[in-house]
């Protein structure tokens, strides 16, 4: 069972691709890259690369879970997975909201105008 749960919350913050490891060398190597990354990303990052090769323009939105520690099967069993739907409805909800926003619809329509090269009256 799941104890007090607040809004979900975005960040505007460094999110890398990578894998997750309990390796202390790689994990230091990761914190050179730059000490200010919040996160590590494991999913999204084969998406992300796909999606550049062939020009075409992706978005992550990612709900978190957990903090990819020894602690992680723990948070699961205790919460029977819940932990996880709630994240994922999370991001969910968050990109539905996404349309509600004027500079997101804004953003969405300019991309698909320089996509098929229409310019926007």
């Amino acid at each position: 069972m799941l104890g007090r749960v607040s809004q979900p919350k975005s960040k505007d913050c460094k999110v890398v691709c990578a894998a997750v490891s309990k390796s202390e060398k790689y994990n230091n190597k990761i914190k050179n890259v730059d000490r200010k990354i919040f996160a590590i990303e494991t999913e999204s990052g084969g998406i992300l690369a796909a999606a550049k090769r062939r020009g075409v323009h992706a978005l992550t939105i990612r709900g978190i879970s957990d903090h990819a520690d020894q602690a992680k099967d723990q948070l699961e069993a205790s919460t029977g997975g819940d932990i996880r739907s709630l994240a994922a409805g999370n991001a969910a909800t968050f990109f539905r909201l996404q349309f509600d926003n004027p500079r997101f619809r804004s953003a969405i329509v300019q991309l698909r105008a320089n996509a098929s090269g229409e310019a926007l009256t």
